[in-house]
């Protein structure tokens, strides 16, 4: 995800995930029967967040774990500098493994 939820004061994407930000905020229900956990959030540097999901599908019960990545600097209409290059790089590598 390379948006943030709220940019210069305008809302770009709905909660989906539980941010972590509080300890209420560690869970949340979402439409459609799912329960979504959050197990872990690290930040790797000042762009990007990472978060380990836990998705339980409450109608089948199958439970799936996710990583979530959040490019939280990511520039609001615009793309990163050129110093986030060598970390973007790595990113898809890392995506790719």
């Amino acid at each position: 995800m390379v948006t943030n939820l709220i940019e210069e004061g305008k809302i770009k994407c709905d909660p989906y995930f539980p941010s972590g930000d509080s300890e209420a905020e560690n869970e949340i229900i979402v439409p459609g029967n799912f329960h979504i956990r959050l197990e872990s959030k690290r930040q790797e540097n000042e762009f990007l967040v990472v978060r380990i999901l836990s998705v339980h599908n409450l109608s089948t019960g199958q439970i799936r774990r996710i990583t979530h990545y959040h490019g939280e600097g990511w520039p609001d209409r615009g793309v990163p500098d050129e110093n986030s290059t060598e970390f973007l790089i790595s990113f898809i590598k890392d995506l790719i493994k």
